[in-house]
């Protein structure tokens, strides 16, 4: 069976997509065609859910839109699925299922969101399984009663049920949805998470949500692609970011179990096969740091050493409300300890509780926090090697 995976797809506008034909062609020589669909449509109630960072949606049109495009299968754990709500994200589920488009990763309850995606064709049985790091409308504990939302990446649920489909005879695909965006490598727990996915029986595994391409390794015979980048992510500001507009086409022959890549481009309006070697190239050359131990770790520090400094920083600071204010740094100080020993209960209600939860919950900046300020703290207290 032939299958390919594409990367995160959103499509605001009908005025904003269309696919050349010779990347149409080559989409429809594939038995099947997985996109990340991110986000929903807006629906008939489109109010944002409070939390951090922006709020994605489809127009209403982008479901039919990668239907005629080739697409028959959409991933739907991702940190976006219920961006405007539990009801949007449900009429964009029927949607989808009325346009005849398998779709995994999310659902109406803990069963569904869990439920590996079982394709029998041909002699061949493939699972395919979806899950995102925990971010807003997660669905992390069974007994909570949600009325929607996406597979949780580090629930035991998602173990289980790689170990069930291997045992069972499938040829297992899983399909992650984490990292840290906009960074050109994994941080090492995502690696060792990912790694544990090919452990516990897993033939390839596919990832997303950085937003622009990382490499790939072959870790015990097995493939993993750490983040295919985006496939169609109109955003004005990133018009001119060649990275931001660049992805990777990941093709899988499960009879054989060869892959191959491809790489397109979009220019705002239209995506298309892309020619230019400079991309391969920089593929090629991060899935090369990957298997130089040395380099990738002196990367990685470089890596959380700059996100603490240009993003992290300010975020933890941020969480009580009166901090934000940095140009009146006394008056807040005073007004710090006035409402910790004298009002302390308006001091509580200050905490900005959704940004502490955006901190404490999301994997992807909490391991690069953690890491950061572990090596600091080996530095302080002189615990490292002394070459170091």
């Amino acid at each position: 069976m032939k299958l390919l995976f594409c990367g995160d797809a959103v499509i605001q506008s009908t005025n904003n997509f269309s696919i050349s034909p010779s990347l149409s062609d080559f989409i429809k020589t594939n038995d099947f065609n997985i996109i990340n669909f991110e986000g929903t449509i807006k629906g008939r109630t489109p109010s944002p859910i409070k939390k951090v960072g922006p709020n994605v949606y489809n127009c209403d049109e982008a479901i039919s839109l990668l239907k005629e495009s080739g697409f028959n299968c959409f991933t739907l754990a991702n940190n976006h699925i219920v961006d405007f709500g539990t009801e949007s994200c449900i009429e964009s589920l029927k949607k989808i299922n009325d346009e005849n488009i398998k779709y995994l990763g999310a659902g109406t309850s803990f069963e569904n969101c869990y439920a590996p995606l079982i394709i029998e064709e041909n002699n061949q049985k493939i699972a395919f399984i979806n899950c995102c790091h925990a971010e807003f409308g997660v669905y992390k504990d069974k007994n909570l009663p949600l009325k929607a939302g996406y597979a949780w990446i580090n629930s035991r649920e998602i173990d289980r049920q790689i170990i069930k489909c291997k045992n069972d005879g499938y040829y297992v695909v899983v399909l992650p949805h984490a990292g840290v965006e906009f960074q050109e490598l994994p941080l090492p727990e995502w690696r060792e998470r990912y790694q544990s996915f090919i452990d516990l029986g897993a033939d390839i595994v596919i990832g997303s949500h950085p937003h622009i391409i990382q490499g790939k390794e072959v870790y015990k015979g097995k493939s993993i692609y750490y983040s295919l980048g985006n496939f169609s992510f109109y955003n004005k500001n990133k018009l001119d970011d060649k990275e931001w507009n660049r992805g990777l086409l990941v093709s899988l022959d499960t009879e054989s179990g060869i892959t191959s890549e491809n790489f397109i481009y979009y220019d705002g309006k239209k995506v298309d096969l892309c020619n230019d070697a400079s991309v391969k190239t920089t593929f090629e050359k991060r899935s090369e740091i990957l298997k130089n131990p040395e380099e990738y770790n002196d990367k990685v520090i470089e890596m959380v050493t700059k996100l603490w400094n240009s993003t992290y920083k300010e975020l933890y600071d941020a969480v009580p409300n009166f901090i934000n204010a940095r140009n009146h740094f006394i008056k807040n100080l005073i007004k710090y300890f006035a409402k910790k020993y004298l009002f302390r209960s308006r001091f509580q209600k200050d905490l900005n509780e959704t940004l502490l939860l955006h901190n404490i919950q999301i994997e992807s900046h909490r391991y690069a926090v953690e890491r950061y300020l572990y090596l600091q703290n080996i530095k302080i207290n002189n615990l490292g090697d002394k070459n170091d």
